[in-house]
């Protein structure tokens, strides 16, 4: 925070042999916004510090009520010099194009996406990260709101922290008649850093929101949001962040205006009746990190009927990989491993 745009953070022993952690950290920690590490030699370091401008984006689908107001709340006190902010048609057959023309004319660093047919929030979601042209994003969803200037912060707490992601703390929900002055209920994250082992502890978790900060990098070290997730596309992609190394926090004292009580995307994923079928899919990739006995428990008839509404209640128990690297061992045995995959297959 001390070194202002253009300033030179420098150290020293980057690709020391007996301290290869210098080099791993700067590494991560600057690699998140792409920014290039330059060696002088004798182990000497530096990197100049660069703006971070924003990608904003957002899925858009039959939201042609509540669209302008969440847009506004992009535009008019949230974009900054350098940010973008990227809309998604995703096929929607209602009033949505003509409200997207609308909010595409206020402002020259507005683009819009079109699918020709509705695809899903997945693919909406990559389609305006893939488009991207900042090392941040930031998705909100076309029902919910933010406050002036709030976006900033999360960026300025995400450079502080080393994190991948960070989101607000506390989710105000409102209704369309009462709206944001009627607040119906809350919803508030731990400040605590989220990893893979939590990301199964609990679905009160940062990235179930879906609208928060993260880098493009782990955006793609996590081959984006899953596809068919439904409505967990956002849960999904938080997972698929945690299971490949990225980190998520949330900053004290923030929050953000979530509509609830119409028919959005998760209530219509609901009352499909599979979510905990989505869920297990998206975990699927995963399941070596998985302890045994809950993966028995999880490919159970019981649990693919109720594991993920039941996480609250039944965490699931990932393998520690910290004691297996430090005794110089595989995660899982490899017979093991072997037996766990035929024993998946057959399940499946």
């Amino acid at each position: 925070d001390k070194v202002r745009e253009g300033g030179i953070i420098a150290g020293h022993d980057y690709a020391h042999p007996d301290f290869p952690g210098v080099k791993n950290a700067v590494d991560r920690f600057f690699g998140r916004f792409g920014w290039q590490v330059h060696e002088e030699g004798h182990g000497v370091w530096w990197v100049q510090r660069q703006a971070l401008p924003i990608s904003f984006f957002t899925p858009a689908y039959n939201c042609a009520p509540y669209l302008m107001q969440s847009a506004c709340s992009i535009i008019e006190s949230n974009l900054q010099p350098g940010d973008e902010y990227i809309l998604v048609n995703d096929g929607s057959t209602d009033d949505t194009a003509k409200i997207l023309d609308e909010i595409r004319s206020m402002h020259p660093a507005v683009r819009v996406i079109t699918h020709e047919h509705n695809l899903g929030g997945s693919a909406a979601r990559n389609s305006a990260v893939q488009a991207a042209g900042n090392a941040l994003c930031f998705c909100l969803d076309s029902d919910n709101i933010l406050l002036p200037n709030s976006v900033a912060q999360l960026r300025d707490q995400l450079f502080r922290t080393g994190t991948d992601t960070v989101g607000f703390q506390t989710l105000k929900f409102f209704t369309d008649t009462g709206g944001t002055e009627q607040i119906t209920h809350e919803l508030v994250y731990e400040p605590v850093v989220t990893d893979f082992a939590r990301s199964l502890r609990t679905t009160n978790v940062p990235a179930g929101s879906g609208n928060y900060l993260f880098t493009r990098e782990a955006w793609q070290r996590a081959d984006g949001y899953p596809k068919n997730a439904g409505a967990l596309d956002a849960w999904g992609f938080g997972l698929r962040k945690a299971a490949t190394g990225s980190t998520a926090t949330i900053l004290p004292g923030t929050f953000y205006y979530h509509r609830h009580a119409h028919m959005s995307y998760w209530i219509r994923h609901e009352r499909q009746g599979t979510i905990d079928q989505s869920a297990l899919e998206v975990l699927k990739p995963f399941f070596d990190l998985i302890d045994p006995r809950d993966l028995r428990y999880l490919l159970s008839d019981k649990g693919k009927a109720r594991w993920f509404s039941d996480l609250n209640r039944r965490p699931v128990r990932v393998l520690d990989r910290n004691d297996a690297a430090q005794q110089n061992q595989p995660i899982v045995k490899t017979g093991l491993l072997k037996r766990l995959r035929r024993f998946v297959e057959r399940a499946a």
